[in-house]
């Protein structure tokens, strides 16, 4: 209860700065909280300097070979309320408070973690995972972050470059992916389809999970070529979806519903998924075939209801629409050079 009064107060003081108070500036400023909190404890500063500054900035995180620096911060005198608080259960407690996320995903499985940000969900409190460091712009203040956690947790995650990683032992790659697609338009080397290839192609006995937003997966003509690799996929809420993929030779593809009313912990999940039955209102069963003439659709209640024929024949006239446009737009375009050679002549 004391980290959610702290919480609210840093929003709060956030609002009162900077007129608007966004989850992502909240906790930069949490994090910056707990580092000079850390620096208090161990007697670099004192909480009475501290809670008379107006403001602290310039700070290094307290990690050998680690140069980036906290977010200045002017919620200072906040420090009060977490004063003689214990730091590494505070910052469980702050990591505590996800839904889904890489712990309850793949367990105590030993796995690599690919990610598009660093951010609550994706950090392995057991201290279980190896961090890629130089895929998909992770920015090194993140994995500052990361390893001031790691230092205050006792735990020991990895962070290496991707060719060193796969040297390591693991048995599962899990790939957070939230980034908006049209970000990464122009460098197809942060294309997470073809990163899933790369490594269903390369580790062919690993495990990959992709942990996205519900509308990037809910098509996947972009990834058709992955289509037959897909084992499972958990619709937890809209953005929180999960899709295994892995080399099977078994066509068939389990769509699980996290209905919580159904489902009431994710103990219960994973016997679900190992048990791998169908259960109404909560797996259902289809193929890899039915979801390549359904146009790549992925969705619970498509395949619960056996409705793929009439969804089919609606997306073929959907896709007839859609040349036609484009048809009619390649002929706007000649009609407009015609034109406007008649007019440059």
């Amino acid at each position: 209860m004391m980290l959610n009064s702290f919480i609210d107060e840093v929003r709060k003081q956030v609002q009162t700065e900077f007129k608007y108070a966004s989850e992502r500036m909240i906790n930069d400023q949490l994090i910056s909280l707990f580092v000079l909190k850390y620096y208090c404890d161990n007697g670099k500063y004192s909480y009475q300097e501290l809670m008379m500054t107006d403001e602290m900035k310039d700070v290094l995180f307290p990690i050998d070979g680690i140069e980036d620096k906290i977010y200045s911060t002017k919620c200072t005198k906040l420090l009060a309320l977490i004063q003689y608080a214990n730091l590494k259960e505070l910052i469980k407690e702050y990591i505590s408070d996800r839904n889904i996320e890489i712990n309850s995903i793949s367990r105590n499985e030993k796995k690599i973690c690919v990610a598009t940000e660093l951010e609550k969900k994706t950090y392995d409190i057991t201290g279980n995972t190896i961090y890629i460091v130089d895929k998909f712009n992770v920015s090194n203040y993140q994995i500052a972050i990361y390893k001031f956690l790691d230092k205050v947790l006792g735990v020991n995650n990895k962070y290496l470059k991707y060719e060193e990683a796969l040297k390591e032992e693991y048995d599962t790659v899990y790939i957070y992916d939230n980034m908006p697609r049209y970000r990464f338009i122009k460098n197809s080397n942060n294309d997470v389809y073809l990163f899933i290839r790369t490594i269903l192609n390369c580790q062919s006995n690993k495990k990959v999970i992709l942990h996205t937003d519900f509308k990037k997966i809910s098509n996947m003509k972009e990834a058709r070529y992955l289509v037959a690799h897909l084992s499972k996929v958990i619709l937890y809420d809209d953005k929180n979806t999960l899709v295994y993929f892995e080399k099977k030779a078994n066509q068939q593809v389990s769509i699980i519903d996290y209905n919580r009313d159904k489902i009431k912990s994710i103990e219960q999940l994973h016997k679900i998924i190992e048990h791998d039955r169908k259960r109404k209102d909560v797996l259902v069963k289809t193929t890899v075939q039915d979801i390549q003439n359904n146009y790549y659709r992925i969705g619970f209640k498509l395949y619960q209801n056996n409705v793929v024929e009439s969804v089919r024949n609606i997306n073929e006239i959907v896709d007839e629409n859609t040349s036609l446009i484009n048809q009619l737009s390649s002929i706007n375009k000649d009609i407009e050079q015609e034109i406007n050679r008649l007019i440059n002549r």
